[in-house]
């Protein structure tokens, strides 16, 4: 995907498997180069039309503020990205990125199309978007950005523990691990409010280099919400990455029972 009149900064882009199997394509833009080619000049912002629909340059409008105005449009830069690539893999052709329109649903997910599943995230510092023909939900998020006492109704101090244990690092970096895993795991499930399905999910443990280990709760959440999200306890890939400021969590569904996880990669 190239348009050099938008002078957009380099995508880094990863595959995973075949999307024809049960694969995922991932890219991550980050934030800082694509701020300075906004302030810069106004040749970014006239390149637009060549990557975002009517309705979707009519999104980015709305906006008030610069700041959420440049982590909307790279979330969604970011997603053009990996769909281009995701669709030349799978047809063999590369459509144009204003023709892949991304809409919204009523629950506020990015829909494509019947088959495409697609999710996108933003930190303060970087975009990720994830492209599969499975269920997929992706989170990014700082280290610092996640404050304890604000979240000790969703990210129980024994779930903190037990992940900085496993995977030898600390509170901080454990409790945005775990908030990373909730959010991608509830984006792929689909379910109805965040609040609740991060309750229900209970994370047991998280081996360094094994798949995390998770249950629902009924009694932190009640039993409708823990039946609710009792399908996001089987049969998925998780896959973790990591810079020094913040970690992503990917996760894929994985309907043969016995695949082996994928091992945590580190950046």
């Amino acid at each position: 995907m190239r348009s050099n009149s938008a002078r957009l900064p380099e995508v880094s882009l990863s595959r995973h498997g075949d999307p024809a199997a049960a694969g995922v394509v991932c890219a991550s833009l980050p934030l800082a180069p694509l701020r300075e080619a906004w302030q810069a000049d106004g040749r970014l912002a006239a390149g637009l039309p060549s990557w975002l629909c009517a309705d979707e340059m009519g999104l980015l409008a709305q906006f008030p503020v610069q700041k959420r105005q440049l982590e909307w449009l790279a979330g969604r830069l970011a997603a053009k990205q990996a769909l281009n690539h995701y669709r030349n893999w799978l047809d063999a052709a590369e459509p144009h990125p204003v023709d892949m329109a991304i809409r919204r649903q009523p629950d506020g997910r990015p829909f494509v199309d019947e088959r495409t599943y697609l999710s996108i995230s933003h930190s303060r510092c970087q975009a990720v978007a994830a492209v599969a023909n499975c269920p997929v939900g992706i989170d990014v998020e700082s280290f610092d950005a996640l404050q304890a006492g604000s979240l000790a109704d969703l990210l129980a101090e024994q779930e903190v523990a037990a992940v900085a244990t496993g995977q030898g690092c600390d509170r901080s970096q454990a409790r945005t691990l775990i908030w990373c895993l909730k959010e991608a795991l509830f984006k792929a499930c689909g379910q109805r409010a965040f609040v609740p399905f991060a309750r229900a999910i209970q994370i047991l443990g998280w081996p360094q280099g094994q798949a995390p280990h998770w249950r629902t709760d009924s009694h932190a959440a009640g039993t409708a919400w823990a039946e609710e999200a009792a399908p996001a306890c089987g049969h998925w890939r998780v896959e973790t990455a990591w810079t020094e400021t913040s970690a992503q969590v990917l996760v894929y569904r994985q309907e043969w029972p016995g695949a082996d996880p994928i091992k945590r990669a580190e950046e």
